[in-house]
């Protein structure tokens, strides 16, 4: 079952799935960014939180027990950073702005009710083509893809 965010958060770095640190390095540098400490620690989290969608606070609190002097407003500047440069993710919803990793192109289910967040990974050729065409339509040189679906999660449709 995939991973969601919500009101139920599991704020818990999957190490597994983190890049190293070299690797951090790397992609950030491949996009023309600095690797400071601040910038390192927010794309490590991000690259680790499985599919996760958290919140800029939400990723501020988490950080703050390995970085007792982050700011919020370097929270914020990083993850704009790092959304800009196409290397993480960031949904604008309705309750607010979520981030979190960009993994092969996806479907969010964004539930409307409780405000969960789930990625679908949808590897199938029928997805595929769908990009392809909007991107050579639209003339688009696409660096990350997803679509978004809203409406009612499981269990809102089961508890309502």
């Amino acid at each position: 079952m995939p991973a969601t965010s919500g009101q139920t958060t599991d704020m818990t770095n999957h190490a597994s799935d983190a890049l190293t640190p070299t690797e951090i390095v790397t992609r950030l540098g491949e996009r023309g960014l600095a690797a400071s400490a601040q910038r390192v620690a927010v794309y490590g989290f991000i690259s680790g939180m499985g599919e996760q969608h958290l919140t800029a606070e939400e990723l501020h609190r988490a950080l703050r027990e390995s970085l007792p002097t982050l700011s919020r407003a370097t929270v914020y500047n990083n993850l704009a950073a790092l959304a800009d440069a196409g290397l993480i993710e960031k949904l604008d919803l309705p309750e607010g702005a979520r981030f979190g990793r960009v993994p092969e192109p996806h479907v969010n289910l964004v539930c409307r009710e409780c405000g969960d967040v789930t990625d679908v990974l949808v590897g199938d050729e029928a997805v595929q083509r769908l990009l392809a065409r909007a991107a050579r339509v639209g003339q688009f040189d696409v660096s990350v893809a997803s679509i978004t679906l809203s409406g009612r999660c499981r269990d809102c449709v089961t508890h309502n």
